[in-house]
């Protein structure tokens, strides 16, 4: 109904890039140019229904509309969009976007599905090698942070010996020279005490002698009266 009633909104649809306000926009439609015949129509996104796409086609005068919703990604909804439309003008899906029917025809159902099969392989090997790595690059990490906290450690233990060491040592040093010190006092104690004697025995000599007068008696009076 839109194309029949408004046939020049085409002219604008089959765009690829258009220039609004000197700036140059690329058409969201990447299957102009890309799928034969394909001139419009109308690209969407909204959360219920994921991508969407709106495309008509004009072959050998026959005109076709396919409308995909529900795509997971943009490439999604071009490929089954293309899909349909080769399906309708042909009768046939193209070889590159073949999908498996249930029935199987023959050699290109099994070619497909060895495709499939070679591609799901090797997802899963090199999903399964990035799952090893990670795995191993985690461990790596665990070995290196367990390996710096025993490193830590280990130094912390060397420094605290280290201060152990060192307290110790400053002990024994203290005490040596506390001793080395109180022996070297006690002999300048002992020569003082000797100095002082050595004074006191001068000063007693030095000091007169008082001699002891005795009294004389009443026979030393009587009979020698000169010396008394």
């Amino acid at each position: 109904a839109y194309l029949k009633r408004f046939p020049q909104s085409l002219d604008i649809h089959c765009l690829q890039t258009y220039t609004y306000k000197s700036v140059t926009r690329h058409n969201a439609n990447r299957l102009l140019g890309s799928c034969p015949g394909v001139d419009g129509l109308k690209t969407g996104f909204v959360n219920a229904s994921g991508y969407n796409l709106s495309a008509t086609a004009m072959r050998d005068g026959r005109r076709l509309i396919a409308v995909v919703l529900g795509g997971t990604s943009p490439g999604v909804r071009n490929r089954e969009t293309a899909r349909l439309l080769e399906y309708g003008f042909t009768g046939a899906f193209p070889p590159a976007v073949t999908r498996v029917a249930k029935s199987g025809k023959g050699k290109s159902a099994a070619k497909s599905t060895a495709a499939a099969n070679k591609n799901k392989g090797g997802k899963t090997t090199k999903s399964a090698a990035a799952a090893n790595k990670s795995k191993s690059g985690k461990a790596a990490t665990t070995a290196a942070t367990a390996g710096k906290k025993l490193a830590s450690k280990a130094g912390e233990k060397t420094k605290t010996s280290a201060k152990q060491a060192g307290a110790k040592e400053k002990k024994s040093s203290s005490t040596s020279t506390a001793k080395q010190t109180t022996a070297a006092n006690k002999p300048d104690k002992q020569k003082e005490h000797s100095v002082q004697q050595q004074k006191q025995i001068k000063a007693e000599s030095k000091a007169p002698v008082r001699k002891k007068i005795e009294k004389p008696s009443k026979e030393k009076k009587n009979t020698e009266p000169a010396k008394t």
